[in-house]
């Protein structure tokens, strides 16, 4: 298979984007190599499957290996990316996701203040009705039902009284 260094590298230049992409034949000779230089690989015995994604230092840098090798020329198709580089979506939807999960916790407890806020208001009017009537006043850390229950209990046994007053009366 003949092609133009030239052909092969333009090819290259859009996979290896921040970092390196290369052709090595059978014997592990460049045929065709774009990026940065910096970053090339010399070892090539951890290829030992046909298709593979390796994770390594080069030349102290933490970069993303994946390759592939021609089952019918043994040709090997290298691209090392910065991790960096390779992450960066990946960190971008984490990042947009903690942000969704964020919004979603505060519209959450916003909606449940606001919910709670509106049940709350017709037990608070009636606790300050029953407290005018009657003029008890709810002491602190005392819970309205109970001070409504109270009230109603209250009011009820003062009505029995009072039918036992008119009995007597009559």
């Amino acid at each position: 298979v003949l092609m133009e260094e030239k052909t092969i590298g333009n090819m290259l230049s859009g996979i290896a984007a921040g970092g390196f992409a290369y052709i090595l034949d059978n014997e592990n000779n460049v045929i065709a190599k774009t990026g940065e230089d910096n970053i090339f690989i010399t070892d090539y015995n951890e290829f030992q499957q046909d298709v593979g994604l390796l994770h390594k230092k080069v030349n102290g840098s933490d970069v993303v290996i994946t390759y592939v090798i021609s089952p019918e020329t043994g040709w090997k198709y290298i691209s090392v990316v910065p991790r960096s580089v390779f992450m960066k979506k990946a960190d971008q939807i984490r990042k947009l996701t903690i942000l969704v999960v964020f919004l979603c916790l505060c519209v959450g407890i916003i909606t449940a203040y606001l919910l709670a806020r509106r049940n709350y208001t017709p037990i608070q009017h009636t606790v300050e009705t029953l407290s005018t009537w009657s003029g008890n006043i709810p002491g602190r850390g005392t819970n309205e039902i109970d001070f409504i229950r109270d009230s109603v209990v209250n009011t009820f046994e003062k009505n029995r009284q009072l039918e036992r007053t008119v009995e007597e009366i009559i």
